[in-house]
């Protein structure tokens, strides 16, 4: 049997990857889909030479949208299946693992692990299961389609070395950027090779504009020289010269905002962005600037303060005793002498890895553990291998107590991995850690550096063990290991070869450098693979050692005599931005699925009333707004469910979201959409989706929007996500950023632009008081506009010169100084250079935000509510906290959200965990009701309560809250909640 035809390109094409062993489920699947309208690819055939069948199966790869893998235990053992999932996950195609016989997780590989499996071991639910597998592989096809034929487009500009006449141009260009920043939620990313690709056709179309430019310049010189047509060629040439600036400026904008969302590129968006500010006067790129330097903290050149700098945490040596070199130089094998290729010793010297095995002489790679003493701890073992060849290289290093081994394994012309094993029990700990990284380069690609490292007491559990990888292609990878697993939590990626990496003596910084001059600091993090800190560094030469010093400075060795120290810093601090409009009922929202609006933004009555009529929804992806004399505005239909619309500030626009995070601005009349679809979840990450978007607000010229998502994570935390954005473009204006409100005092509940869009405040409760607590200013100066773009382009290192190419900034410090002085002298009131305390919310872009904070929350700074809330003391017969909060827990008991909701203060209500439905699928889905054991009274407003619950998957929560009361109304109600869970 030959392989199946060429994938069709109007139905989405599968390529089935499984274990020649398997064949026949793997037909009967094929036949399955194919009955579903789905085009599956299965390669049946005898497999030729390594390089034809490889070449030949990367091609099917390619040409598929999407890849179903037949999950057994013959797929998992197969060379050519494994081979297969790397070069999937390669190219971020769809993986959809399918079980045909189950396989004990750890020897999952991680890219199928991760994902959710179907499971086809039960006969009698194949068809039932196909439908499944077959919806999977179709949800977002137009996107997966486009994925897979940019991608081809890509490849075959890298294989012909990237000619541009190859790039991408006009609405194609525009269309693919579009679909870049419009991924759903759970399609593959886009590759490096994708962005690479795109990113270059606009730099591309950019030449032309620019030549577009000069060669209006020079009609416009010629008209001059033209007395009969001079006024008319002259006036000509300009406004060809302005709508090519403009055009051009627009362009930065949108690729410099674009690349501002990745830490790698953040450099080269600030230089686009001052290009677009300086060259074409864009507002929006200002405004961007403007934020940016609000929000993150940079590296800046600094003067040492006399700190020393901080030593390094105990370093293994890798030295090797010569009495150790010279008893185990060969050793003895079944009756042979054999050449140890591999000596390694444990840290306190009483344990040696040895390994022997040469493939010259065809003998196999092996090793085992000694005692100093000369007695072995293991027999010779042969290192599991999974490989299409054989184990060319094997090494071994011991932890500083002897009782972890790092086993690494290279297989002929392949990418090292390690095995970690538990020398006490001679078992594998968690899966094989490979060698991953940016390089291209995969061929006898191994680990510089492997090394294990105690882990602080204060970091972590005392057994746990720190594992420091460097491999050569570009990545330096701090796990945590400990019995239970293996866990990444920093890592450190360069496009190039790394240079130096070391952690420091807290264990608490990863500081990396690379060949082409980046500097890279990440701070670890359990599960996150680690946190940017500050921005990375693009020096003048390759640094050869960092050093951290003191809480917020590094030295970096250039070379001799020259180490310069960075201190991380904030650049602009505005002070609290002055008092927020209170919003009138008229701008209001409307929702229809489960979420609940702000108590101050539903209508009174629940109709949500415009200056054209009356909202109502005529069906689940419609608008309509009837007058009062019975004509009717219909809105387009939506690509998906309309689940939320919110009037504009000036009473003239609809702010209007989709069940798929896609907000659009309509006329209230629907006649004109204000600019294009905002896609929220362009800026989702893992662990940063919310359940919903919360609350959009459109200040009065209808350019912005402000919107507020958010997620309940039961029992009392509510997860906050602001983000702004340019409707002319639909690109964000700031950094998305989060909040965690508890329902405490201090803790920001809400965000609300400006009317007229001159900041952003961040508002919550502070002494029974609703105020401003931080504010982000979206107004600078009006003479930044010409010293700004200098000050960014050295703050990120990084400038475009008149070739359109990126390249280092100059006296960096010196033009740092300027920009400071220039914000003291022309931008009185803002604070430049200063160090924040801990910021008021976390930045998603990578570095941490400076949102200002207010130390003293100024209460006249806020409306809507600028009264106390307890405006007097209640009479003593009146107020009754502990009865309160004993039926706002015997409601919670009986899941009664209606209920719960009524005890809490109106601007509360509906939020959080005073969300009704959140309280009834929390409380309901309990195994039994939640017990209060104890409620009393701890001081005049606050009531202390003890309670026990079980939760869905049996473990137990025993948690303790404070519950702070008010008096309003002539009630007794809850203003806050701070527990433990």
């Amino acid at each position: 049997m030959v392989a199946t035809p060429a994938i069709d390109q109007k139905q989405l094409g599968v390529f089935i990857s499984y274990s020649r062993k398997d064949v026949d489920f793997a037909q009967k699947i094929v036949a399955a889909l194919e009955a579903r309208g789905l085009t599956p690819r299965i390669d049946t055939r005898d497999l030729p030479k390594l390089e034809d069948w490889r070449r030949e199966l990367l091609g099917f790869i390619r040409e598929a949208d999407a890849v179903v893998f037949i999950v057994s235990p013959n797929s998992i053992l197969s060379p050519v299946c494994a081979w297969e999932v790397e070069q999937v996950a390669a190219l971020n195609k769809r993986l959809a693992p399918i079980v045909l016989e189950r396989v004990s997780d750890d020897r999952i590989p991680e890219a199928i692990a991760r994902i959710n499996y179907l499971f086809f071991d039960k006969a009698d639910d194949f068809d039932a299961r196909v439908d499944e597998l077959a919806h999977a592989l179709q949800t977002d096809l137009v996107w997966l389609k486009e994925h897979t034929r940019v991608g081809e487009l890509a490849r075959r500009w890298d294989e012909r070395n990237r000619p541009g006449g190859l790039t991408l141009r006009g609405q194609e260009l525009q269309s693919v950027e579009h679909w870049i920043a419009s991924r759903p939620r759970g399609a593959p990313e886009p590759t490096a090779l994708h962005k690479s690709f795109v990113a270059e056709s606009r730099r591309a179309a950019t030449r032309r504009l620019r030549l577009t430019v000069a060669a209006s310049l020079a009609v416009g010189v010629l008209a001059l020289g033209l007395a009969a047509f001079a006024v008319t060629q002259r006036q000509l040439a300009e406004a060809s010269r302005s709508n090519a600036v403009r055009t051009l400026a627009t362009s930065d904008f949108r690729q410099g905002t674009s690349l501002l969302e990745n830490n790698d590129t953040t450099s080269e968006g600030m230089a686009l962005l001052s290009r677009s500010v300086r060259e074409g006067q864009d507002k929006r790129a200002l405004a961007r600037l403007w934020t940016l330097l609000q929000q993150r903290r940079f590296w800046l050149p600094a003067q040492p303060d006399g700190t020393a700098a901080v030593a390094a945490g105990p370093v293994q040596s890798d030295a090797i005793p010569d009495a150790i070199k010279k008893r185990y130089k060969s050793v003895t094998v079944n009756g042979a002498s054999a050449q140890v290729k591999f000596i390694s010793v444990s840290g306190d010297g009483k344990r040696i890895f040895t390994a022997i095995g040469d493939n010259v002489e065809a003998t196999d790679a092996q090793y085992r553990i000694w005692r100093s003493d000369g007695t072995p701890v293991t027999p010779w073992i042969k290192p599991p291998y999974n490989g299409t060849s054989y184990v060319a290289s094997l090494r071994g290093y011991l932890s500083l107590d002897g009782n972890l081994l790092a086993l690494d394994v290279t297989g002929w012309r392949e990418t090292a991995y390690l095995q970690i094993i538990d020398l006490k029990t001679n078992q594998q700990i968690g899966s094989d850690v490979r060698a991953t990284g940016r390089l291209p380069n995969s061929q006898n690609v191994q680990f510089s550096r492997v090394q294990f490292l105690p882990e602080p007491a204060h970091a972590g559990a005392d057994s746990s063990m720190l594992l420091f990888t460097v491999s050569e292609k570009g990545d330096a990878v701090i796990f945590r290991v400990d019995p239970s697993g293996i866990d990444m939590i920093a890592k450190s990626e360069h496009a190039a070869p790394i240079v130096f990496a070391e952690l420091d003596a807290a264990h608490e910084w990863l500081m990396t450098s690379s060949s082409d001059g980046i500097l890279r600091v990440t701070r670890l993090a359990g599960g996150a693979g680690g946190e940017l800190i500050g921005n990375v560094l693009h020096l003048a030469s390759v640094a050869t050692s960092i050093k951290r010093v003191g809480n917020d400075r590094i030295v970096v060795t250039l070379g001799p005599g020259n180490s310069p120290f960075f201190a991380l810093s904030s650049v602009v601090k505005m002070p609290l931005a002055g008092p927020v409009v209170s919003e009138q009922a008229s701008t209001g929202c409307k929702r229809w699925d489960d979420g609940v609006v702000y108590a101050m933004d539903a209508p009174a009555d629940g109709k949500l009333r415009t200056s054209k009529g009356e909202l109502s929804r005529p069906g689940p992806r419609q608008l309509a707004v009837v007058r009062e004399g019975g004509q009717v505005a219909v809105s387009p239909v939506f690509s998906n469910e309309v689940i939320l619309v919110c009037l504009g500030e000036g009473g003239d626009s609809l702010a209007v979201t989709t069940s798929d995070f896609v907000t659009e601005v309509w006329t209230t009349d629907f006649s004109r959409r204000l600019g294009l679809p905002i896609v929220e979840r362009r800026l989702f990450g893992q662990g940063t989706t919310p359940q919903s978007t919360k609350r959009v607000f459109v200040p009065r010229d209808n350019r912005r929007a402000l919107i507020a998502s958010s997620l309940w994570d039961p029992p009392n935390v509510d997860l906050q996500w602001y983000s702004l954005w340019d409707l002319e473009t639909g690109l964000p204006l700031m950094d998305r950023t989060l909040f965690e409100n508890t329902m405490g005092d201090d803790e920001v509940e809400r965000a609300m632009i400006d009317p007229d869009a001159k900041y952003v405040a961040f508002t919550g409760h502070s002494n029974k008081r609703f105020v401003a607590l931080a504010s982000l200013d979206l107004t600078p100066p009006e003479t930044v506009s010409g010293w700004l773009p200098d000050l960014v382009e050295a703050l990120g290192g990084l400038a475009i010169n008149n070739e359109g190419a990126f390249e280092p900034v100059p006296d960096r410090p010196g033009k740092i100084r300027q920009g400071f002085e220039n914000i003291r002298q022309f931008a009185p009131g803002v604070d430049p250079g200063s160090r924040p305390g801990p910021p008021s919310g976390r930045s998603e872009a990578g570095p941490v935000p400076n949102i200002t904070p207010s130390p003293v929350p100024p209460v006249a700074r806020v409306q809507p509510d600028p009264r106390p809330i307890a405006a007097s003391q209640p009479p003593a017969s009146s107020y009754d906290p502990v009865g309160t909060v004993r039926a706002f827990y015997l409601a919670l008991s009986r899941a009664d959200g209606d209920l719960a909701q009524t005890f809490v203060i109106p601007e509360k209500r509906g939020s959080g965990p005073f969300n009704p439905t959140s309280i009834r699928q929390f409380y309901s889905n309990l195994p039994s009701p939640m017990e209060t054991l104890s409620v009393e009274l701890a001081s005049n407003d606050v009531v202390n309560v003890k309670y026990r619950f079980v939760r869905p998957n049996g473990s137990e929560c025993r948690g303790n809250a404070a519950v702070t009361t008010t008096f309003s109304g002539g009630k007794t109600l809850i203003r806050g909640i701070a527990a433990n869970c």
